[in-house]
């Protein structure tokens, strides 16, 4: 071969090192399918055994049970550092529920535990792992699970906590690592479950009166987390999905199951009430799915059938009330049935070993449980979760052990589980599996016996055993504390179950208190009730929770403003007894839909706009449609706009109105309009209008209410209030007549009233601040009238026939105020026809005093002396007929005549009037040569007597451009205008400056000047239209395939703008050249996404948006999360290990040394 040839040779080998070098990326943890986040290293996880709430009976019973999840047993061996390196040892870190990975089975098989097999095996078994990650390494940690499975094995994971499949030898390899805590099995949830048709709940819950009212769970969202599927077809529900999420890649969607049960008592119990659904199947992903309902939706109610073995503390501290308290601060409000586990599936006590051996005793010598095994298909599913009270870790090591004889001391046991307890595991031991025994007498039913021991614990422990769906104790079973995680939580609502036919605690609802002694559960509530998921009906507290649900729902349409907590208080405080007082059975009693509502004390206005319980109404209606009007029924109800407005949807109806329930009844802060009829109120004892504003025609009417107040309010049309016992106005308005009859006594203080008021309290009427209107009556038939400070805009009568008639400052008909007190009088003020002579005028308000007996009254009369020559002035008296002159006081000083009227009669202030006039100085007048335009001069008589104007002319230097119009001669009288017209006809450009002199009788000759201003006259040119320019023709647009017109394709370039025409001179105009339109670039399509086939993630659209009903299926791009920053920003599977993928500094070293040599050979 040629030099030539090796040198080709030599650079071939250089680029495939190179290409081999660039290789496709490698991923992190997982396979695309799952991210991995964590949240400030926290763990988030329970170490335990999670199963979905078992049915009570096996005619409901749910799946899956034990035998689906079957929990390995095993003792952990104790190899690992001898020397007790500061590392824990690798066995110390491996869980007992792993099997045999974790140390050497007792029994001589593995009795249906999840044995793990060899490593060197190329088809070793796999099981479930869950590997907790040590809190400040988990990064580490990730790379490690990476490492030792491979991605392909990760299954999922939440925080500190990764899912994945592994074999024995895997599973001892990952308990070397050192950022590897802790090897365990899944925890996996249990399922409290127990005909078409509505749920019977509906009725002994008293739902239904709040149907009737319309409150239906309208525009609250409720979700439902299950281990089984839902029917996304199921009439109760169906078209009020607002969104779905499926943690377990199983499938969202499937007919009948626990999950279909339990979304259809809900959307029985709230009809209108949005769903969503989500499905779990671990506990990582219920604190996934705690985290996406507040991330992605906008949930008001979870409701959760399920519950948790050995998950955590029993005592309110554990990790998922942690996760819970954050969603509940953010204002969701939680309810979970509180366990099926009071029956015989659960045992409390104390540490108790008074022979010293190690074993515990449970009553008296006997050192072992019995426990009653079911056998299913041949084989008994075992679940036994022991845990005691030394939380979060516990150096206390107890195990448990599991027998086929009641010789618990001379044979080998079929099982132990006896994980490591040396100051950081949790205190809990789990045996799962199955046993296989033979069934002696062929009943299905078996004996196995199961001990407590004591491996190194120095102190007391307290415990719980409980026990799955296929193993009950024979004896010693206690009902106390046998609530399930989350439910001795307390920030949410725990429900146990009574029966729905007899209002009796079914025998297997789980009891408290919890281990710190709250009382729980807090309520009970209905099952046995008909469900078309489970036959004959659905049993268990898996039915109970969803109802309490449901009601949350409606008490949450009822008021959407109230917060979980005092969701809480609510149900509790209105729950109806089982029993003579709370207790931990029953809690605070059966839950009453009706009388939580009934109790809010505060609400949205409801839909059928009734206001039928006591309490306060706002204008809320939770996104909803607001009423057309309302009607209150409610013994005690207060309607606070809030500043708001009260659209009334019929113009003829009215807006606001009363029954006869209605006892009080207040109004405050609001606008009502669009009603012919403001407020409608009969037969009510108290009413109270304060800051309201009524626009219609009838603005108010109230009969025979006790107590009216109106306060702060403008009624912008009529108002009538009958047989009312006390009326109190204050700074309110009427601007319709305003009319009260028969009422007992009326108080109004800074009032507007407009005309035709009639204000009669029998007692009295008092009224101070008042704006009046003309024709107002204030009679008080048994009492008295006091008036002070007050207008009248025309007359007004007060009334006192059997009392006082008080007047203070009060002015009528537009003249000074009068002071009038006097007994069994009737006193009229305002104007009064005519006048002693003809040379006199009226200077003060007429005041007509009629007495019912012969008595007298004081009168001040204050008069206006302007324009008046006081030399003349006196009070007139006309009892009837002619005026004559009376014997007051006068003083002249402060304008005030004071007496004595004794009789039937109309008094006035009279005095000789001056005339006064008033005049402009100038005006000003513009107009176009040979046009005319006329100026109006107003000559007023301003004075109380008449004057004449005599004669007007104008004069000036350019006297010849005006001429007169009309010349204003005649009589003048006091109030009135002689009006002079002048016309201004320039016939020239410029000003023209003229007076207008006006003579009178009593002041001359008036002077005014003319200011005038001549313009040219235009005359319109006019304009040729021009020759419009040929539209040019548009460009042919490059085919972009049609996605021009829709959404998604590249947008059509913009069209060119046609050249503006330019008029020219002559007649012709010559049109402009068009120019080329530049052509637009046509922009590149964004590729579209493509298509998830079948996606289970749904979006989820605002809360308005749920309450349609709409649910969308495409797929949705998960938010960045805290948990995911916290994390170190990656998303497991999808961190590459390198910054240039696959290309490392081994190959590129490879590849320079090869180059190198290539040339160095070449050259040779």
């Amino acid at each position: 071969m040629n030099r030539e040839g090796r040198g080709w040779i030599a650079i071939t080998l250089v680029t495939l090192v190179v290409l081999a070098g660039v290789a496709a990326p490698v991923l992190g943890a997982g396979d695309g399918r799952y991210r991995i986040s964590g949240a400030d290293g926290r763990a988030v996880e329970g170490s335990a055994e999670v199963t979905a709430t078992q049915t009570p009976e096996s005619t409901a019973s749910a799946t899956p049970t034990d035998s689906a999840t079957p929990t390995a047993t095993a003792d952990d061996s104790t190899d690992g550092d001898a020397d007790g390196a500061a590392e824990r040892r690798p066995g110390a870190k491996i869980d007992s529920s792993l099997g045999t990975a974790g140390g050497t089975a007792q029994s001589g098989s593995d009795g249906g535990g999840v044995a793990v097999a060899a490593a060197s095996s190329d088809d070793a078994e796999t099981v479930e792992v869950v590997v907790e990650l040590d809190p400040n390494a988990t990064r580490t940690g990730r790379d490690a699970v990476r490492r030792v499975l491979g991605s392909e094995a990760v299954r999922g994971g939440h925080g500190r906590y990764v899912e994945a499949t592994a074999t024995e030898a895997q599973i001892r390899a990952l308990a070397n690592e050192s950022s590897v805590s802790y090897l365990r099995a899944p925890a996996r949830p249990v399922s409290f479950a127990g005909s078409d048709g509505t749920t019977e709940a509906v009725e002994t819950m008293n739902v239904s009166e709040l149907h009737e009212a319309g409150y239906t769970g309208e525009n609250v969202t409720v979700a439902i987390i299950d281990v089984q599927q839902f029917d996304l077809d199921h009439p109760a529900y169906a078209d009020r999905i607002a969104a779905t999420k499926d943690f377990t890649n199983k499938g969202i969607g499937g007919s009948g199951g626990h999950g279909t049960a339990t979304a259809e008592l809900v959307g029985e119990t709230a009809p209108n009430a949005s769903v969503v659904l989500v499905r779990v199947n671990r506990l990582w992903q219920f604190y996934e799915a705690v985290e996406w309902l507040e991330a992605n939706t906008s949930t008001d109610v979870v409701s959760m059938s399920l519950g948790w073995y050995n998950a955590g503390a029993l005592d309110g501290t554990s990790e998922m009330g942690d996760a819970i308290d954050r969603s509940v601060e953010n204002g969701t409000v939680w309810t979970v049935s509180a366990g099926n586990s009071a029956n015989g599936d659960h045992w409390n006590g104390t540490w108790n070993d008074p022979d010293g051996d190690g074993r515990l005793n449970v009553s008296g010598s006997r050192e072992y449980f019995t426990l009653d095994a079911r056998a299913t298909n041949g084989d008994v599913p075992l679940g036994i979760y022991t845990s005691w009270n030394d939380w979060p870790g516990t150096d206390q090591d107890y195990k448990i052990c599991l027998y086929e004889t009641s010789d618990v001391e001379g044979t080998t046991p079929y099982k132990c589980a006896d994980g490591p307890q040396d100051g950081s595991q949790r205190p809990t031991e789990t045996i799962g599996g199955t046993w296989g025994g033979v069934d002696s007498d062929g009943d299905g039913r078996e004996k196995l016996y199961l001990t407590v021991e004591n491996v190194s614990a120095t102190e007391r422990a307290d415990f719980d055993i409980f026990l799955g769906n296929y193993l009950t104790f024979s004896e010693s079973a206690t009902k106390t504390r046998s609530l399930t995680l989350p439910a001795t939580e307390p920030n949410l609502l725990s429900v146990g179950a009574v029966d729905v036919t007899t209002g009796k605690l079914e025998g297997y609802s789980s009891r408290g208190p919890t281990i710190d002694g709250r009382r729980k559960p807090d309520l009970v509530a209905p099952d046995n009730v008909t469900s078309s998921a489970y036959h004959p009906t659905f049993r268990g507290t898996s039915a109970a929770a969803p109802h309490v649900a449901g009601v949350l729902a409606t008490l949450i349409d009822a008021n959407s403003r109230i917060s979980p907590a005092d969701q809480q208080i609510r149900l509790r405080e209105s729950a109806r007894l089982v029993g003579s007082e709370p207790n931990n059975d029953t809690g605070y009693g059966a839950v009453d839909a009706t009388r939580a509502v009934a109790g809010l004390g505060s609400y949205d206005l409801p839909p059928d706009g009734r206001l039928a319980w006591n309490g306060t109404y706002r204008l809320d209606t939770g996104g909803g449609p607001a009423p057309d009007a309302l009607v209150v029924s409610a013994p005690n109800a207060t309607l606070d706009g809030e500043g708001r407005a009260f659209d009334a949807g019929r113009a003829d109806g009215t807006a606001l109105s009363a029954t006869d329930d209605a006892r009080t009844l207040a109004v405050r802060n609001l606008t009502i309009r669009d009603g012919t009829d403001g407020l409608d109120v009969s037969n009510a004892t108290v009413l109270a209008v304060r800051n309201v504003s009524v626009e219609a025609t009838t603005a108010m009417t109230a009969t025979n209410v006790s107590n009216v107040t109106v306060a702060d309010s403008a009624l912008g049309g009529t108002a009538t209030l009958t047989n009312a016992t006390v009326v109190r106005l204050s700074n309110a308005s009427v601007d319709g007549d305003a009319t009260v009859r028969s009422a007992t006594t009326v108080n109004a203080t800074g009032v507007r009233i407009g005309a035709n008021a009639s204000l009669v309290g029998r007692t009295g009427v008092a009224v101070r601040d008042a704006a009046i209107g003309g024709e107002t009556t204030l009679d008080a038939p048994e009492g008295n009238v006091t008036v002070v400070d007050g207008t009248a805009a025309g007359d007004v009568t007060l009334a006192a026939r059997n009392g006082t008639a008080s007047v203070a400052n009060l002015s009528a008909a537009g003249m000074p105020s009068v002071n009038a007190s006097g007994r069994n009088l009737t006193l009229a003020l305002g104007d009064a026809s005519g006048a002693p002579n003809s040379s006199l005028a009226r200077l003060s308000a007429a005041a007509t005093t009629t007495y019912r007996t012969n008595d007298s009254a004081n009168l001040t009369l204050r008069y206006d002396d302007e324009y008046v020559n006081e030399s003349v002035v006196g009070v007139w008296v006309r009892p009837s007929g002619e005026w004559t002159e009376a014997n007051a006081s006068l003083d002249t000083e402060a304008n005030v005549a004071t007496l004595e009227s004794t009789e039937n009669a109309t008094y006035a202030v009279f005095g000789r009037g001056l005339p006064a006039v008033s005049a402009p100085d100038g005006v000003a007048v513009e107009s176009e040569v040979e046009s005319e335009t006329t100026a109006h001069v107003d000559v007023e008589n301003v004075g109380k007597a008449n004057f004449t104007v005599l004669d007007s002319d104008v004069e000036g230097p350019d006297a010849d451009q005006y001429s007169l119009a009309a010349n204003g001669t005649g009589n003048v009288t006091p109030g009135g205008a002689a009006t002079v017209s002048v016309s201004f006809a320039p016939n020239r450009t410029g000003t023209a400056n003229a007076t207008l002199f006006v003579s009178t009788d009593e002041f001359g000759v008036l002077e005014v000047r003319l200011n005038g201003t001549a313009t040219e006259k235009v005359t319109p040119t006019p304009t040729p239209t021009p020759t419009p320019t040929p539209t040019p023709t548009p460009t042919e647009e490059p085919d972009d395939g049609g996605s021009s017109g829709g959404g998604g394709g590249a947008p059509a370039p913009a069209p060119t703008p046609e050249p503006t025409p330019t008029p020219t001179p002559t007649p012709t105009v010559t049109p402009t050249a068009t120019p080329t339109p530049t052509a637009t670039p046509t922009p590149t399509p964004t590729p579209r996404q493509t298509p998830v086939a079948n996606p289970t993630i749904t979006p989820v659209p605002e809360r308005t948006d749920a309450a349609n009903g709409t649910r969308t299926d495409g797929p949705t791009e998960r938010p960045t999360t805290a948990a995911t920053e916290a994390a170190g920003g990656e998303s497991g599977d999808e961190r590459t290990d390198t910054k240039a993928p696959g290309f490392t500094p081994l190959t590129g070293a490879v590849a320079l040394v090869l180059a190198t040599l290539a040339l160095v050979r070449r050259r040779g």
